[in-house]
C-alpha cells in the first residue's frame, strides 16, 4: 500500500463527520446540525471493558475476581510474615553459631598457650 492509500483507509470517513460537513459549507449549517443530533442520539456507551481489550465482564465474574484478589493478598501477607520470621531465625542462628565459634576458639587459645 502506498502512503495515500493508508491515509484513505485511516481517514476516509472524515468527510462524513458532522464537524467536517460544518466546515465545508457554511450554508448547510442546518443539515450539519441535524446530522450531529441524529449521530449523538444513536451513540451508546460501550459496556464495561478491562483495559480496552474488548472483554466484557459481568458483575458475578468481577466479584469472583475480587475474591481471588483478596485470597492472593492474604496469602501474600502470610508469605511475607513467614519470610521475615525465617530471616530473623536464620540471623539469630548465625549469631549463635558465631558466639559458639568464638567460645571454641577461646578454649583452643587457652589450652594451646
Amino acid at each position: 500500500m502506498s502512503g495515500g492509500e493508508e491515509e484513505e483507509d485511516l481517514y476516509g470517513d472524515l468527510d462524513s463527520a458532522p464537524v467536517a460537513k460544518k466546515l465545508k459549507s457554511s450554508s448547510s449549517t442546518a443539515a450539519a446540525a441535524a446530522a450531529a443530533s441524529s449521530a449523538s442520539s444513536t451513540v451508546r456507551l460501550a459496556p464495561l471493558t478491562l483495559h480496552g481489550i474488548g472483554k466484557v465482564y459481568d458483575e458475578a465474574h468481577v466479584a469472583d475476581m475480587q475474591k481471588q484478589i483478596d485470597t492472593l493478598r492474604a496469602e501474600n501477607e502470610a508469605l511475607k510474615r513467614n519470610m521475615g520470621t525465617l530471616y530473623r531465625t536464620a540471623k539469630a542462628e548465625l549469631a549463635r553459631k558465631d558466639d559458639r565459634i568464638a567460645t571454641l576458639q577461646d578454649q583452643i587459645d587457652a589450652t594451646g598457650s
